[in-house]
């Protein structure tokens, strides 16, 4: 092969002359390079087409949601509005005790605080029930509630098992629901 490029280049060095040859071989370069560019200038318009559709699309989300564009406005009025409504509690607390019953446990008694400062825009309502199940079934409704519910934190979960030989036990479980001030 180096062989044959080496004769080529000879022929045409001596039909054109060295320059010549050197002119034709940089004219090829500069045809490469130019076919790159607007390889390039395609793909770069492929992608600001990709990214204007996505952007539009996640305008429509944040409008049908109703969180405030991340881009704009005040970072802390954009989080708290990530937050949803005190008046969405009800629906949580639905929301709680489906899982709840799809995990087999039973919440017979909780205790509910709400704690409301007047200087934070954000409302915290506290919900903490016992419950006695076992293992599986409490780990279950524990990542349950934290997967559906985007505004809760598991506070405390503390276990305790009465004899090593119980399949059952007896745990608290207390969560908290964050919302955003009326």
């Amino acid at each position: 092969m180096k062989k044959t490029l080496l004769a080529q280049w000879n022929r045409a060095s001596r039909w054109t002359g060295p320059q010549g040859a050197m002119g034709f071989a940089l004219a090829l370069a500069a045809l490469g390079i130019a076919i790159g560019v607007m390889q390039l200038q395609a793909h770069q318009r492929t992608l600001r087409v990709a990214v204007s559709a996505k952007s539009l699309e996640l305008a429509r989300l944040q409008r049908t949601v109703g969180l405030a564009s991340p881009m704009t406005g005040d970072p802390t009025q954009s989080f708290v509005g990530a937050f949803p409504p005190l008046s969405h509690n009800t629906a949580d607390l639905e929301t709680i005790f489906q899982s709840a019953g799809r995990s087999n446990i039973a919440l017979v008694k909780g205790e509910y605080h709400i704690k409301q400062d007047a200087a934070s825009p954000l409302v915290t309502y506290s919900l903490s029930f016992p419950v006695s199940a076992n293992y599986p079934a409490t780990k279950k409704f524990a990542a349950e509630v934290l997967r559906e519910l985007p505004n809760a934190a598991l506070e405390e979960l503390r276990m305790n098992r009465n004899s090593s030989e119980s399949k059952s036990i007896d745990s608290v479980i207390r969560f908290s629901l964050i919302y955003q001030q009326p």
